[in-house]
């Protein structure tokens, strides 16, 4: 079933063409394409305010929904959910050069029971041009055994019930474990830590506009959720999901940035330091203190009732380097320098890979007696970066941690932490981490594509390779709303081999626009 009559269906009745009203309403523009489907398409541009519309919709059971933009060469979209639903979520359409034409794109799956489809103005230009609905059988094939992991940053500028609509969702992708960062280094910025620091920080001198924005709108929510996460733990758990505490383990100051951690500020001997001298912007873990205030920051974020914790080290590395803490044991184990020899000298590797894996089995002993008293396993989890040599030469020696179930789950970025500022998923090792986990409990999950097209063949890699499923980071910003890839993601979680049934994406040449030829004589603006 086609609808094409979007304007007259929402009630829009004003042409684009004639129209002398500024007041950036919708508008209706005629259209043809080059197969014959003739219509009456909204539209609405950048600026003012464009009511909200409804477009009825038939109760024709279980469908997939298809939606039609004409794309304008730039960032052309609209805002979609159904009447049943919180949460808003956009289609994005890219059109060829400046030429507009017509882009379909799968919007979902869903059973329709006679309700209706709410639209509203995306950020950009915004256009509908038609809804196609298919009928489609649920699928009764028994889904293979993985399940998504989803990281948050956990600072939106959202309320409450804004924080929950972007969560929902996250169910439909058979979503394990929810990772909720509760610390940024040890910057605490959601209850008032009592081991590291409360807030955004304590300076004023924020380096943008938005960390502005944040800090008022965090202030806001406590002040109105008091207990905001163990009443957002709460939530996620009655969707099923685990709740995990992130931490990132190298925020503790960037220049320009609000957060500044007291500890971090208060002890700069304790600080990672280059050959020559120079800090890095890490506390080592060659120094006790370090070690105990981690574990105590652990410790107290796992009095929130949390399932584990999640250790974000793909962007924070290196735990250990040329300190002085580090050179003092090196030369107690070894009588000589390490600053008398190449930095790949396999004996400065084994040092540091002694001091982290040490640390390692710290946090699990700390997390197994919390575990314990509660009655339950507490896991740990670790974001490493893309590959095998990488994280051996910051002292990560995965197959270790995992044989000695020190670590429950390792998640892979595909940061390769240079300069360029390579993180392709492409970069992931996927031979190393099945061999890393292989014959022990751990389990490892790949960081998933961006490109909806990419997923099939990207999953079916990931399972032929040992992994447990996937991780999506940051999930609720930037694949929930995304619906053409967000559906496409949750048909394949569901069954893979239901994928080939569905193009994500379809091309629609145009005949006429606006009454205006689109074919011999296609009008373009100049760009």
């Amino acid at each position: 079933m086609l609808i094409a009559n979007i304007a007259q269906q929402c009630g829009v009745s004003e042409p684009i063409r004639t129209s002398t009203n500024r007041d950036s309403a919708w508008r209706k523009i005629d259209y043809e394409t080059m197969d014959g489907i003739k219509g009456t398409m909204i539209f609405a541009p950048v600026c003012g305010q464009a009511e909200d519309l409804r477009l009825p919709l038939p109760a024709l059971g279980h469908c997939r929904i298809y939606v039609g933009i004409a794309a304008y060469g730039n960032d052309t979209g609209v805002l979609l959910r159904l009447e049943k639903e919180n949460a808003w979520r956009n289609i994005r359409a890219y059109g060829i050069n400046w030429f507009p034409e017509i882009m379909e794109y799968f919007y979902r799956e869903a059973d329709l029971d006679g309700c209706a489809l709410e639209i509203r103005r995306y950020p950009e230009l915004s256009s509908l041009t038609w809804v196609r609905i298919e009928p489609a059988t649920p699928v009764q094939v028994q889904p293979p055994d993985i399940e998504a992991l989803v990281t948050c940053d956990g600072y939106w500028i959202d309320n409450f019930q804004q924080f929950m609509d972007k969560i929902a969702p996250l169910k439909d992708i058979r979503t394990g474990k929810f990772f909720f960062c509760l610390a940024h280094g040890d910057n605490c910025p959601h209850y008032p830590t009592k081991v590291g620091t409360f807030g955004m920080g304590d300076t004023v001198d924020y380096g943008r506009k938005v960390d502005v924005e944040i800090a008022a709108a965090l202030k806001q929510l406590l002040e109105e959720r008091p207990n905001f996460v163990k009443d957002l733990m709460d939530y996620v758990h009655s969707l099923g999901m685990e709740f995990h505490a992130s931490i990132r383990t190298g925020a503790f100051y960037i220049p320009g940035f609000p957060s500044r951690s007291r500890f971090y500020q208060g002890h700069p001997e304790y600080h990672c330091r280059l050959r020559n001298g120079t800090e890095v912007e890490r506390l080592s873990l060659a120094e006790p203190e370090v070690r105990r205030h981690w574990l105590e920051l652990v410790n107290e974020l796992m009095d929130f009732g949390c399932d584990g914790v999640h250790l974000i080290l793909s962007r924070a590395l290196p735990f250990v380097l040329f300190e002085p803490a580090f050179c003092s044991l090196f030369e107690k184990k070894f009588g000589m320098s390490p600053l008398e020899l190449p930095e790949s000298d396999e004996r400065i590797l084994q040092m540091r890979e002694e001091i982290v894996t040490a640390f390692m089995r710290e946090l699990r002993e700390l997390l197994d007696r919390k575990g314990t008293a509660a009655g339950r396993h507490l896991q740990l989890t670790l974001t490493v970066p893309a590959n095998g040599k990488l994280n051996e030469s910051y002292g990560l020696n995965l197959p270790k941690l995992a044989k000695e179930s020190i670590v429950d789950n390792i998640t892979v970025d595909g940061a390769l932490l240079v300069r360029t500022h390579n993180e392709s998923e492409d970069n992931i090792e996927f031979e190393y981490f099945r061999n890393v986990v292989q014959g022990t409990a751990c389990r490892w999950y790949p960081r998933g594509p961006g490109n909806a097209a990419k997923l099939p063949d990207y999953i079916r890699k990931a399972i032929d390779n040992g992994a447990a499923g996937l991780l999506f980071w940051d999930g609720c910003e930037n694949y929930v709303p995304n619906a053409a890839y967000w559906e496409t993601l949750a048909t394949l979680m569901r069954n893979p081999a239901d994928m080939t049934q569905f193009p994500i994406r379809r091309f629609f040449p145009m005949r006429t626009f606006d009454g205006l030829d689109w074919d011999q004589h296609t009008p373009h603006n100049g760009f």
